[in-house]
């Protein structure tokens, strides 16, 4: 036979009625204010999606109108001697070696210049990279022999020299290379140094921010980001360089929505383009392109692999320029 305490059991059912009546509002209230905020967050996506759409499948870039001289033609008979030859390769970033292996190189001896072209569009047809043999005499050109086959060229364009850039009102000027130009030793280097895990992350990687969080943590000041290299693009891109926590919530949401949009490839063309390289004057260096050409005075596919890995360097230490240090200082003459 049980016996219960009827006053005991009063108060069990008060507490019972008690938390049911505080704990039913806050649930009712909680799941609409999450509602509200998926709404919210929802339609401020849709919003960061049009305006990446348009940025990225428009004209991504004001690109600089460039102004050239006439190309230099070269043929049995012309009026071009040995050392005007020599300048002329000179503005062009030609490189002097005993053999020329590669586009862009050339050898020289007192009546002779071996020289490996660079393809380039001329007002008649594309120029296909072409491996010459050019003599001299006392009078100028005495010919022009094809290496390949020792065709002697009844004409022969060198690519004309880059006179100026007439850039936007922003400031900002790049040379746009297509990643399938870029050299893959740039591309991999860049990722192992700025976002390992890009091609498994979904533009953002959560992990890599709690370590960087961690490491800050410990060293008692930012040492280290949690960025992704979307993440990077987006704030390029779109954003301001303010450090808060509302530009980093928008950046991580613009960064997911690139990376759901766009593939890994297009993404890394992109920030390979965009990426401030350096100041020079009142011009913003972007993209590797132009860095390649403003550091080291010849296209990024002609680098050696010590000079890709400075302009790597560059990207990871460029906070540099923000403290006034001005890198066209630091500018590399080519050799």
């Amino acid at each position: 036979m049980k016996i219960y305490d009827k006053k005991t059991n009063t108060k069990k059912s008060k507490t019972k009625q008690s938390t049911t009546s505080w704990w039913r509002p806050l649930w009712s209230f909680t799941w609409k204010l999450s509602l509200v905020g998926f709404a919210v967050v929802t339609f401020y996506a849709i919003y960061l999606d049009q305006i990446i759409a348009q940025k990225f499948e428009g004209q991504k870039w004001h690109l600089p109108a460039q102004v050239f001289s006439r190309p230099m033609a070269l043929y049995p008979g012309a009026a071009v001697n040995h050392p005007q030859l020599m300048a002329e390769l000179k503005l062009l970033g030609y490189r002097k070696v005993a053999n020329p292996r590669q586009v862009g190189e050339f050898s020289a001896s007192s009546t002779k210049i071996e020289l490996w072209r660079r393809p380039f569009l001329h007002p008649e047809g594309n120029q296909a990279e072409q491996r010459v043999m050019i003599s001299f005499d006392s009078n100028g050109v005495s010919s022009v022999k094809r290496m390949s086959d020792k065709r002697e060229l009844a004409v022969f364009h060198l690519e004309p020299v880059l006179l100026d850039r007439i850039i936007a009102g922003d400031g900002e000027d790049r040379l746009f290379v297509p990643t399938a130009e870029m050299p893959s030793s740039i591309v991999d280097a860049l990722i192992l140094v700025e976002d390992r895990s890009f091609y498994d992350h979904y533009g953002v990687n959560p992990l890599a921010i709690v370590r960087a969080a961690l490491v800050n943590i410990s060293a008692g000041r930012t040492v280290q980001g949690g960025s992704t290299l979307t993440q990077q693009l987006a704030k390029n891109f779109f954003l301001s360089s303010e450090r808060s926590i509302v530009r980093k919530v928008r950046e991580a949401l613009m960064a997911l929505i690139i990376d759901f949009r766009y593939s890994k490839d297009e993404i890394l063309e992109a920030y390979l383009n965009e990426v401030y390289m350096g100041q020079d004057k009142a011009r913003g260096v972007h993209g590797m392109g132009l860095a390649s050409q403003f550091y080291f005075g010849r296209p990024v596919g002609e680098l050696t692999l010590s000079q890709q890995a400075f302009l790597v360097a560059v990207i990871k230490g460029r906070h540099i320029t923000t403290l006034g240090v001005t890198l066209s200082g630091l500018r590399i003459a080519a050799t």
